[in-house]
């Protein structure tokens, strides 16, 4: 993004209170206040909701000397507008606070005031702890050392002050082998789905035996607890162990509400993350009134930052697609659909591609689910298009897979023919011809041969009876559960049969 876009974006995220605090605060500042004009020249273009146009602005400003000086007064802007917004948020920022105790620490420590300086660091220190902001305690350590260490203030022991540094350094290094692990698992999790192979449990139990996952004793913090149950519940997604999911979503949970201050003013929102995995478990066990308190929990702990008004707008709208399911009317899904896309686009350059891939393909199963395959076929396009389609191969391949369905249910029989051949050089070039796969595809491969209702509901019998064998399988049944093959079976075949075993109607219509 160029430096002039980069201010106009900037100033029109700009929410009314921010701009009319910089206001105040620019007020403040001696000297020149022409970047002041230039502010209101850039905000009412914004306003307007047009592109950024410095031609204007040199028109504008023909006549005053800052135009000649456009790049210094625009980079004078941008830094007036940090340091303002910086102030505005700072009362409520723990690490801001922070922050500036240890600016105070330091102003006591260059005027050799080592009494009054080592009683403020006692005090940073303190709030470190109760807060996990590890990495500020190392700088008070810092400052700590070479006062004591100089034999500046001999009451103080160095061997203190090292014994506290190794203490801090190992709970960092806790947290970061738990994140490494999380790291690895998500990472598993996007490009392979839930475990599909042998090898992939294998991983389970090298993950278990690590030193770390022995017991939640081995975390140092609480938000190496945290991050500890965490694990547990990727572990138990990964397998496809739903009740787990909700059990260690359920411990992560209790430890940030027994003692919130280490989650406070992270830049993860961990209630967010938590609160949506508790919500899907509800949703699933139909407890409405839960799913309801809950709900409400978690606005409550979405902070008003926009990237976390965002973020909760993405989660809502997973969990309004998921509710879809149960709704009839179609101009009420409609609607809600299109409100949802919507605000996509809205936020375009804002939107999390993780998220946003998960809304598509929950839009996807809704139209098909409804046997709207036109709807469906218009967003699943949209799907397999979408530019970061490959931070969630897992959901790429089975969207692969809906869409050979949803062509059958539309009669692209030319189409759909070559979509097959792709589709399993796809699977082929991944290594995940797996037995749902291959079943699938041996199915759809023998369509072209089919010419009565008779045969093809022959045909899907024997598909339904070959994929119900694989529930039972511990590491297909997770393929299972992804795309619920044999309902859509059930309703084809009760299709069929309503048009007469002997049937010769086209197949693919």
């Amino acid at each position: 993004m160029k430096q002039n876009e980069e201010l106009y974006v900037l100033i029109k995220s700009l929410k009314k209170s921010e701009k009319r605090y910089f206001k105040l605060h620019s007020g403040l500042q001696a000297g020149n206040k022409n970047y002041l004009r230039l502010f209101d020249e850039i905000s009412a273009q914004a306003e307007k909701g047009s592109k950024y146009d410095e031609k204007i602005i040199k028109q504008k400003f023909k006549n005053e000397i800052f135009v000649k000086q456009l790049t210094f007064t625009k980079n004078y802007l941008a830094e007036m507008i940090f340091k303002s917004l910086a102030m505005y948020y700072s009362g409520s920022s723990v690490d801001f606070l922070i922050s500036q105790q240890i600016t105070k620490a330091r102003i006591l420590y260059n005027k050799a005031l080592y009494k009054y300086f080592f009683k403020v660091t006692g005090s940073i220190k303190k709030t470190c702890m109760e807060y996990e902001r590890f990495s500020f305690y190392l700088q008070v350590l810092e400052m700590e050392k070479v006062v004591i260490i100089k034999k500046i203030y001999p009451d103080k022991d160095e061997t203190d002050v090292l014994d506290e540094e190794i203490k801090i350094l190992n709970m960092i290094r806790n947290i970061t082998e738990y994140n490494f692990i999380i790291s690895q698992l998500a990472s598993l999790y996007r490009k392979k789905g839930r475990f599909r192979e042998e090898s992939q449990a294998e991983l389970l139990e090298k993950i278990n035996e690590r030193y770390i996952m022995i017991s939640e004793d081995k975390a140092l913090s609480d938000i190496a607890r945290e991050r500890y149950y965490f694990i547990l519940q990727l572990l138990a997604d990964l397998q496809g162990n739903n009740k787990q999911i909700y059990t260690y979503a359920v411990k992560r949970f209790e430890i940030i509400n027994n003692n919130p201050k280490p989650f406070k003013d992270q830049s993860f929102n961990y209630w967010q993350d938590i609160i949506m995995y508790i919500l899907l478990h509800l949703l699933k066990s139909n407890d409405l009134d839960l799913f309801d308190k809950y709900m409400k929990m978690l606005r409550e702990h979405t902070g008003k930052t926009e990237a976390e008004q965002i973020n909760l707008f993405l989660i809502e709208s997973l969990f309004t697609l998921l509710q879809l399911n149960n709704i009839t009317q179609i101009s009420e899904i409609n609607t809600k659909v299109i409100s949802i896309l919507n605000e996509l686009n809205k936020n375009e350059g804002k939107i999390d591609s993780n998220f946003e891939i998960l809304i598509y393909n929950s839009i996807v199963k809704v139209y098909f689910k409804k046997n709207m395959f036109t709807e469906a076929n218009k967003y699943i396009n949209i799907l397999l298009n979408h530019p970061q389609i490959s931070v969630r191969e897992d959901v790429e391949l089975y969207a692969k897979i809906i869409n050979l369905i949803i062509h059958l249910e539309l009669g692209n029989i030319d189409l759909l023919e070559y979509l097959i051949k792709s589709t399993y050089r796809y699977l082929r070039n991944r290594n995940n011809v797996y037995r749902f796969e291959t079943i699938l595809m041996k199915f759809l491969r023998k369509l072209p041969g089919i010419v009565t209702n008779s045969q093809f509901i022959e045909l899907l019998e024997l598909a339904k009876r070959d994929i119900n064998q694989l529930k039972n399988d511990p590491f297909e049944k997770n393929a299972v559960v992804q795309f619920d093959f044999s309902t859509w079976i059930d309703r084809k075949i009760a299709s069929l049969q309503l048009d007469g075993r002997n049937s010769k109607k086209p197949i693919y219509v």
